[in-house]
């Protein structure tokens, strides 16, 4: 059970850091909207639109550090499979 749960730990441990890396490892807060810069054709003034898109921020990488770090050390509450297994197998 806690191999299982170390498991676990370190897959949540990942997939934070890779959440956080895919959305530009930004250190700042996750963001709903962008805005682009652009500029008129005719007049050639330029303004700025803004479109909608997530970009996840570093919270995604603490939760997934503070996720990863629970369960890994929240393992250690269980007793290990093998130790079981071995005295069953002894009765």
């Amino acid at each position: 059970m806690r191999f299982a749960i170390q498991k676990l730990s370190f897959c949540l441990l990942f997939g934070g850091l890779v959440v956080w890396l895919i959305g530009g490892a930004k250190k700042g807060f996750y963001v709903s909207t962008e805005e682009r810069p652009q500029s008129d054709p005719v007049t050639e003034i330029e303004y700025t639109e803004t479109h909608s898109k997530f970009l996840p921020g570093i919270e995604s990488l603490a939760i997934g550090v503070l996720l990863g770090g629970s369960f890994y050390f929240g393992s250690f509450l269980f007793s290990k499979a093998s130790q079981n297994s071995h005295t069953h197998a002894h009765e």
